[in-house]
């Protein structure tokens, strides 16, 4: 059986979470389906708990703290902000062969790479076959950075919300009005200025899940158009607002 992601621990107070509309429980968990976000309890900073696969034996995700974690969240929070899932997990690198190797090593199952969507970016999808589980997506530049530090991170959180125009409303002072995502029929915003809210990880708010029959290349080349849109897009609004994003 392969390598399941269950758990994130992080360093934040629940409270900043709160803050930004996620139910937490009296033990200081978050609970989604797939995955509980527990706070407080990381002693080598953000750590990523795993079931199945070599999770029992492995300390270190190219950098990242693993731990063995059995507890399978199946329940979802009443969150004001309305978060309903987990749509993926965000892991940067600056060596993502180093970074793929760790996950291999792991256990856990690569559903995709492609370096033709985002510009000069490779990304690469992990995820287990059981259900329900967050996706992983590992993002590396493709040009060497000198001196850089080759170790992975834990960087952000993508979450699905049932009403992304409500979640913006919950959130108005926080977020921009959402735009067009690089997924197909999908929209999108961002938390802004999260670390002054007391929130370490960058978090992102996604309309709901569309299947997409696009496969392989031609749908990379659509993604691709869609991802130039939206920077021009970014571009745009930073130029004339620089305050929205």
């Amino acid at each position: 059986m392969s390598a399941r992601l269950t758990e994130l621990r992080v360093c934040d107070s629940p409270q900043d979470w709160k803050e930004v509309g996620f139910d937490i429980d009296e033990h200081g968990v978050l609970h989604l389906p797939g995955l509980r976000i527990c706070f407080g309890r990381c002693t080598h900073g953000a750590s990523l708990g795993f079931s199945g696969g070599n999770s029992e034996s492995v300390a270190s995700l190219d950098g990242i703290h693993v731990h063995h974690s059995d507890e399978l969240s199946l329940t979802c929070g009443n969150h004001p902000n309305g978060v309903k899932s987990v749509d993926h997990v965000v892991v940067r690198t600056q060596d993502w062969k180093a970074t793929q190797q760790a996950f291999e090593n792991l256990g856990v199952p690569l559903r995709r790479q492609t370096e033709n969507v985002r510009l000069g970016v490779k990304a690469l999808f992990y995820r287990s076959e059981q259900k329900p589980s967050p996706v992983i997506e590992v993002v590396a530049q493709t040009s060497e950075e000198p001196h850089a530090v080759h170790s992975a991170c834990l960087w952000g959180i993508t979450f699905t919300s049932s009403d992304i125009d409500q979640t913006h409303h919950f959130l108005a002072h926080h977020t921009a009005p959402p735009w067009p995502a690089v997924q197909k029929g999908r929209r999108i915003t961002t938390l802004k200025n999260g670390e002054g809210l007391g929130v370490n990880l960058a978090l992102a708010f996604i309309s709901p899940h569309i299947h997409d029959t696009d496969k392989g290349a031609h749908r990379d080349a659509e993604d691709a158009k869609r991802a130039r849109a939206q920077e021009k897009m970014l571009a745009q609004f930073k130029r004339e607002s620089p305050a929205r994003l």
